[in-house]
């Protein structure tokens, strides 16, 4: 009788490291003109199915805002013998804007009273790469790519808003599965 051994799984807390992405961003510190005050004073986890909710809050906050949210799965599979192995990568966008609103240039590049979106993306980057949550159970967030996104409301006269979108992929953790003796490839 052939025996089939129990799938292993070493996939990492999604939760885990969606507290720790929030949680580097939050306490993040730009050194504006009367002194160190938080990057964002507000940091809040979307999906993204929800976005619609999600840009609201990015025009109705008057100060600056960051919105992480969760987009997709991928998974990677190797086969050697008689065993799968799955590599799961999380991908996500952290979503952010300066609190300058139909000012683009002053949005992008800052003032003397806002950091701009630039300095914040800068900020952000260093806090949130490599290593998120810790060893043993670590998981590794790396960017993927960054682009400019405006953000407006065209049923009202209200302007727009400049935000960047910071595409990131959090990996970590595998599943192993044996498959038997089947010929199914």
């Amino acid at each position: 009788m052939l025996t089939i051994q129990p799938t292993e799984n070493h996939l990492r807390s999604t939760k885990a490291a969606l507290d720790a992405l929030l949680a580097a961003i939050s306490v993040l510190v730009w050194a504006g003109p009367s002194g160190d005050e938080l990057a964002f004073k507000r940091v809040e986890l979307f999906d993204d199915l929800d976005l619609p909710e999600a840009f609201k809050r990015l025009l109705l906050t008057e100060s600056r805002i960051a919105l992480v949210i969760y987009s997709s799965d991928t998974f990677e599979t190797q086969r050697a013998d008689r065993q799968l192995t799955i590599h799961r990568k999380q991908e996500l966008y952290v979503v952010f804007t300066d609190r300058v609103m139909g000012k683009r240039r002053e949005a992008l590049i800052g003032s003397e009273s806002n950091p701009g979106l630039l300095a914040l993306r800068d900020l952000v980057l260093p806090a949130i790469i490599g290593l998120l949550v810790p060893q043993p159970n670590g998981i590794v967030c790396a960017p993927t790519r960054g682009s400019l996104l405006q953000v407006e409301d065209t049923s009202t006269k209200m302007p727009g808003r400049l935000a960047y979108l910071l595409e990131i992929e959090l990996q970590g953790g595998w599943m192993k599965a044996d498959i038997g003796r089947s010929p199914v490839w």
